[in-house]
């Protein structure tokens, strides 16, 4: 990649980033200047990875925002994270013969994101040692984070599972969204009963940390509702 075609800004964020942080910038440059080094630029609603076409790469994203979404139980598709401006995405892709990626990444604003290729995070591991350190604790923090959404997602407790959904949801879409098809269907992709879901619903409205009119949901207060279950 023409590492010129990076401004100053952008290239402090990357050696600020949590795998960059260490690197000099000379460093960096030299990195950034390899062949399978390349630039992205997606438009609100578009793909940048889903299950069957993606890059081997690490993703840093420049500008914009993304949310990932994995498949439930039920078929339908679950938001696990927001990704925002400065983060990184698509480890899962290095180092792997899986011919499948895991999720979907879809474009939440207009986004500018470069991709590192397998071959130069290569180069990376073998010179760098604190790219190596900084990579090392980026995979530990993921495999902590993915631990805690199995946790939720597997918790007897549905209402944890269900608050959970409230604020990934909040996060990709705003206070108001759509449960989708039916309550049914959450359900069943929350993997608990009809029954339980409408006693959180209650639960809930009842305490003022939602607001239902059909299928529309508003959180007014996230940081509330997340309290909720901590």
């Amino acid at each position: 990649m023409n590492v010129g075609s990076l401004n100053n800004r952008q290239m402090n964020m990357l050696q600020r980033s949590e795998l960059l942080t260490g690197l000099k910038r000379e460093e960096l440059i030299e990195f950034l200047s390899g062949d399978d080094v390349i630039m992205g630029d997606y438009q609100r609603g578009e793909d940048i990875f889903d299950r069957t076409r993606f890059l081997r790469s690490i993703a840093f994203i420049l500008s914009g925002t993304a949310t990932v979404y994995i498949p439930s139980a039920s078929g339908q598709e679950m938001p696990m994270r927001k990704l925002n401006k400065g983060n990184f995405f698509g480890v899962a892709t290095l180092f792997t013969e899986q011919k499948d990626y895991v999720s979907r990444i879809v474009a939440m604003t207009d986004i500018k994101v470069i991709f590192i290729g397998q071959e130069t995070v290569e180069k990376m591991i073998s010179k760098a040692p604190a790219f190596s350190m900084g990579l090392i604790k980026f995979l530990s923090d993921r495999i902590r984070f993915l631990n805690t959404k199995i946790s939720l997602l597997s918790n007897s407790n549905s209402m944890d599972s269900f608050v959970e959904y409230l604020v990934n949801m909040s996060l990709q879409s705003g206070n108001t969204f759509s449960v989708g098809s039916s309550y049914t269907l959450l359900a069943k992709s929350l993997n608990i009963s009809r029954s339980s879901l409408y006693r959180n619903i209650e639960d809930l409205e009842e305490k003022g940390l939602i607001r239902r009119e059909g299928k529309n949901i508003t959180v007014p207060d996230i940081s509330a509702l997340t309290n909720y279950i901590l």
